[in-house]
């Protein structure tokens, strides 16, 4: 569970002190807030 919530606050989460954008977006990593589809298929990719 502990990992899932990671995941979802530093992919998800969209962040107050990032002006509301989660830390993907705010580091021109990603333009879009990820799905869960996503991530499973991105961590699949590894």
């Amino acid at each position: 569970m502990h990992t899932l919530f990671v995941a979802w606050y530093n992919f998800a989460g969209k962040h107050e002190a990032l002006k509301g954008q989660t830390p993907p977006m705010a580091s021109g990593l990603s333009d879009h807030v990820w799905t869960i589809k996503e991530r499973i298929e991105r961590a699949a990719e590894v």
